[in-house]
């Protein structure tokens, strides 16, 4: 630790003295606690980093402090990250005060820290005053429904220029509607992730309401919500009207029945997202039918996650005839779905004449040789699917040599055997 400690004082002298002129000064991981102070004096005259990186250092309030005087006036730091680092009130306060004064900032990162609701409310009050930060991480900081309103104030401001927002595992709940509100009117918000912040179902049909409005947001991220039946609901009648959410997330959650089906419906008819990750949300509960048809009629979707959803051989079946004539998506997770060999085998049948898959990803499932065969006969004809994970399933050494006899054939092959052997290898070890 003493050696380590004394490379980066070295470093620490060599950026004071202007024989080193890095542009990143990553620092991360390193417990230099107190050193904070000596970070601060050898980048105060500093002309040529623009990215510090404190990322889980433990400095604490009174490093976070001195940091935050030098923030104050200094015009080359563009992006800072302070995860983790035990910074509590004083430290939030005084960064607070430095964020209102400084015009040169424009991605600041504060997740995993513990000031209060009081002090975080300061640094969203100080947001006002600034101009120029762009991205703000403030997940895992104890930001609570008060906090929701300080959130909205910003959003709602023309002057606050916020391109990325993340307030993730935090205990916003009804806050989470004023949030919401504030983006009927926000123009400049590209990306916002309040997972994990039980907004429920009636947070997620507040937000659902405000994507009616908001043609502008490209990224959401509502996973690990308590989000229910309503909540899809919403969050479903909102996709067949937004054209400008290009990646949703919605992990994690309940939307079986009305729920799974109001998405299937709006993704039938959106037109702008791409990514759409349903990992662990039952949306499969009766909602296998729905979601292949909208596969069937979509043409802009290119990722699908699915992972963790009870899909068993008859969704494989329907996503199958789906993917017939989808002609977007290039990867799909299946990951731990129960699919048996006649879902591999009715899915492999179904890909057979798609030219846009481009990955599968089939691992924790109960595959066995049937079914490895049929989707050793897929790679032998298909040229388009480059990656299947096969890995913890019921497959043995010879199928896979099998497969790598037919694959080598094919143009631009590499990439699947790779991906086939070395994962499947992988996930042996991992089990010894």
């Amino acid at each position: 630790m003493e050696n380590q400690s004394n490379r980066i004082q070295e470093l620490l002298d060599g950026i004071k003295a202007g024989t080193l002129q890095p542009t990143v000064l990553d620092l991360s991981h390193n417990y230099i606690g107190s050193m904070g102070e000596a970070v601060a004096s050898a980048i105060e005259w500093n002309t040529s980093i623009t990215t510090l990186d404190l990322t889980c250092n433990n400095i604490g309030d009174i490093n976070a402090q001195k940091l935050a005087g030098f923030l104050r006036s200094d015009k080359h730091l563009k992006t800072i990250r302070l995860k983790d680092n035990a910074i509590a009130d004083d430290g939030f306060v005084r960064i607070a005060e430095a964020i209102r004064e400084n015009d040169t900032c424009t991605s600041l990162d504060l997740s995993c820290n513990y000031g209060s609701d009081h002090a975080a409310v300061l640094l969203l009050e100080s947001l006002s005053s600034n101009a120029t930060l762009a991205e703000l991480n403030l997940s895992f900081t104890r930001l609570t429904e008060a906090g929701g309103l300080f959130l909205s104030r910003a959003l709602s401001s023309s002057k606050v220029p916020l391109r990325v927002l993340n307030i993730s595992y935090n205990m916003l709940e009804k806050g989470a509607a004023l949030v919401a509100q504030a983006l009927t009117v926000n123009t400049s918000l590209l990306s916002l992730d309040m997972s994990g912040n039980c907004i429920r179902s009636e947070g997620a049909d507040n937000m659902g309401t405000a994507l009616l409005k908001n043609s502008t947001l490209q990224t959401l991220r509502l996973g690990d919500n308590m989000i229910k039946e309503e909540g899809g609901t919403s969050i479903g009648l909102a996709l067949e009207e937004n054209q400008g959410l290009t990646m949703l997330d919605l992990s994690k959650n309940a939307m079986f029945g009305n729920g799974g089906q109001a998405i299937a419906r709006g993704l039938a008819r959106n037109t702008s997202l791409s990514s759409l990750i349903l990992r662990e949300s039952c949306i499969m509960l009766g909602n296998v039918g729905p979601l292949a048809e909208a596969l069937g009629k979509n043409s802009t979707l290119a990722h699908l996650d699915l992972a963790h959803n009870g899909c068993e051989d008859v969704g494989a079946e329907m996503l199958g005839e789906g993917l017939r004539s989808n002609s977007g998506l290039k990867t799909l997770n299946l990951t731990f779905n129960n699919l048996r060999d006649r879902g591999a085998q009715l899915l492999a049948d179904a890909l057979v004449g798609n030219r846009s898959l481009e990955k599968l990803d089939l691992r924790d499932n109960l595959i066995g040789e049937a079914g490895v065969q049929k989707i050793e006969e897929l790679l032998a004809s298909n040229n388009t699917l480059m990656e299947v994970d096969l890995s913890e399933n019921h497959i043995s050494e010879a199928r896979l040599t099998g497969i790598s006899k037919v694959v080598p054939s094919r143009p631009g092959s590499a990439p699947v055997l790779t991906s086939i052997l070395w994962r499947q290898q992988s996930g042996r070890r991992l089990c010894r």
